[in-house]
């Protein structure tokens, strides 16, 4: 009998027109991301920066760069609307504190997405916008989707010794799966192609959805397979 372990990859989801991202890790300010969130929070309010609509469609995706102790926002294209603005005021009152400092490799480049709806009297302690995500989940894990994955495939005599795929999918805001695509390896035949992808589809499970502000949204979700006889 094959065995296989599946790993979890990347999601990458869509809420309205709006492309729901949340930052990496800010290693390099002290206290981390819910300290630097809580100090943007607060020099917004106490210097009085003039508020945005509090449409939840608003927001800023600042790319940043950490050079010899300061942030400095390095998007190609800033706009003059209200999110962007708004938050490069708080982004420069926050840098006169001196809290950034120096991390190692990739840290040093990151980027923050800022809500503005999020700020002011909206403001939650430990705020982060990762926190707004709630990732797609299989009833009962991934554990239990690998063994009804397998299940389907051995109903179909498919024999995979000693080789790794990978799928990824769509799950849409009603936990189905659809545009289901076999990635790798490249050379997979068409037909062993089509019955991974067939077996998929009988699973008849559905997905909890990727949710964004307890709103569902469309999620692409892809998994590596390695199969070891």
């Amino acid at each position: 009998m094959n065995k296989f372990f599946v790993l979890v990859g990347l999601f990458i989801t869509s809420f309205f027109n709006t492309q729901v991202l949340y930052d990496d890790n800010i290693k390099g300010y002290e206290g981390g991301s819910e300290q630097f969130y809580a100090d943007l929070n607060d020099a917004l309010v106490k210097n009085g920066f003039e508020k945005c609509n509090n449409r939840m469609s608003e927001m800023f995706v600042a790319k940043v760069e950490i050079i010899e102790g300061i942030a400095r926002i390095n998007n190609k294209n800033v706009l003059d609307d209200c999110a962007t603005q708004w938050f490069i005021k708080g982004f420069n009152n926050i840098n006169k504190s001196k809290k950034w400092k120096y991390a190692d490799g990739n840290l040093n480049k990151f980027s923050i997405t800022f809500y503005p709806i999020d700020y002011g009297k909206n403001f939650m302690k430990g705020y982060t916008p990762e926190k707004l995500v709630k990732n797609a989940e299989f009833p009962g894990g991934t554990i239990a989707f690998r063994n009804a994955l397998f299940e389907k495939l051995r109903n179909q005599n498919i024999n995979l010794k000693d080789l790794q795929i990978v799928v990824n999918f769509t799950i849409n805001k009603e936990g189905d799966l659809n545009n289901i695509i076999v990635e790798k390896p490249q050379n997979l035949g068409l037909d062993l192609k089509s019955k991974i992808i067939k077996s998929i589809e009988q699973i008849n499970t559905k997905w909890k959805p990727q949710s964004f502000r307890n709103i569902p949204v469309s999620s692409r979700f892809r998994i590596p397979i390695t199969f070891k006889g």
